[in-house]
Formats: structure tokens, sequence, C-alpha cells
């Protein structure tokens, strides 16, 4: 995609999605461990907006261990899809509150 037809997508999403973008997340990413470094801005940006899930198709870069003092867990796009609609055993939802869920490098 070229960086005019990428803008004009970023625009188009921002005017779509109240809120869409997670800022503010960067002080938090030397502090948090992921057996990818580079990912950690993943996480950060998770706890940030205070999400549930990480939507990943690298659910092992994410593990249980690292995620679980956040109250997050991985899941993979095609689990998340069946998972969204449906609470878990202790009656919460899989999203928070906002319906939030995260995909990709934060921008």
């Amino acid at each position: 995609m070229d960086a005019e037809r990428l803008a004009r997508t970023r625009s188009l999403m921002c005017e779509a999605v109240a809120d869409c973008l997670v800022v503010g997340y960067e002080p938090l990413i030397e502090a948090l461990k992921l057996p990818d470094p580079g990912d950690r801005h993943v996480l950060a940006a998770a706890i940030r907006c205070s999400a549930q899930v990480i939507v990943t198709s690298s659910v092992k870069d994410f593990p249980a261990l690292h995620l679980e003092p956040f109250n997050i867990e991985a899941q993979t796009p095609t689990s998340s899809c069946f998972t969204s609609s449906n609470s878990r055993p202790d009656g919460s939802q899989p999203l928070s509150s906002s319906g939030r869920r995260l995909s990709g490098r934060p921008r």
C-alpha cells in the first residue's frame, strides 16, 4: 500500500472507531519481559488500554506467564472470533469493557 493510501485508510479508521489509537504506552516497554523483546510494544499497548486479549498469529511469542500479571491473554485470530461473543467460566468477557483488542503494531 502506498503512503497516500495508507494515510487515507488510517484516517478513515480513526473517524470510524472513536479512541482507536493507543498512545502513551512507550514508557512501559523497557520494564516488560517477553521471549522476543521486539514484541514488548504490543504488551505495553495492551496494558495501557486495559485490553484483556492480544490477538496474534504468534501466540507462542506471548506466553501466559508474562501476560497473567496484567490479566491479559493471547489468542489467535481464529480462536478470538469464536470466543469474543462468549463469556468465560467466571462470567467475565474476553474483551475489555471498551471492546478493544490489539493486533499488530500500535501507531
